[in-house]
């Protein structure tokens, strides 16, 4: 279940071997995000029906993508155990925090942008927002 402020659409590829493609959409709706198995993200401009940006993450898959309710920044959640912050305005890196457990597969941000939960396999972790 997505929380209300974010519109999620799960999705498999098939040119990534079970691999799990997310898309998310920024409160506009004027962009979209996508995370893959490769650790590629990609911000895409609906209005031009076209890719604005593309960031690797890593060498390992990227679990999850969620706009921030202001739509400023992306957080994404990785299989290296790592959480980044992008920026939405250039796909810049903003930050990069090291997680506890690399099997976080879900992240949320709440509609306050006060924290982000990350979570998985009963393990659930509350971040501070500042």
């Amino acid at each position: 279940m997505c929380p209300d402020f974010v519109w999620a659409y799960e999705c498999n590829q098939l040119y990534h071997l079970f691999s799990q493609c997310i898309f998310v959409s920024n409160l506009k709706g004027e962009y979209l995000a996508s995370c893959d198995a490769d650790g590629v993200v990609k911000f895409w401009d609906v209005r031009n029906v076209s890719e604005a940006a593309s960031v690797s993450t890593g060498s390992k898959p990227a679990n999850k993508v969620v706009f921030d309710p202001s739509s400023k920044s992306l957080a994404v959640i990785t299989n290296e155990g790592i959480l980044h912050f992008l920026s939405s305005k250039d796909a810049s890196f903003l930050r990069s925090v090291p997680v506890v457990d690399s099997s976080l597969h879900s992240i949320a941000f709440d509609k306050n942008n006060d924290f982000l939960v990350a979570g998985s396999g009963g393990i659930i972790i509350l971040y501070i927002i500042n």
